[in-house]
């Protein structure tokens, strides 16, 4: 992975009660709890609960890496509100 996305995903810093929106779906979500599961290959990695202000939308997991998480917010494909006031403005 590059320097420049490094630096990008490691300003993304989650708490319980950020909000984070799917632009695919128009879905707001909130995210609940941050689980930590040990991979034999990734080392440590975190998961996500998410609940979504609609729960009918087939397209919205509940459950997300973090990693992936902030992926999706690089790439502009859901933004971030987080509680402490930061945002998805990478």
């Amino acid at each position: 992975m590059n320097s420049y996305l490094q630096e990008m995903l490691g300003r993304v810093i989650f708490y319980v009660g950020d909000i984070v929106i799917d632009l695919s779906t128009r879905n707001v979500g909130v995210l609940l709890n941050r689980e930590r599961h040990i991979d034999i290959v990734e080392d440590d990695m975190y998961f996500w609960t998410i609940k979504w202000s609609s729960e009918n939308e087939v397209l919205n997991v509940d459950y997300i890496e973090e990693e992936h998480l902030k992926f999706l917010i690089f790439l502009k494909k859901m933004k971030w509100q987080s509680i402490k006031g930061d945002n998805c403005d990478l």
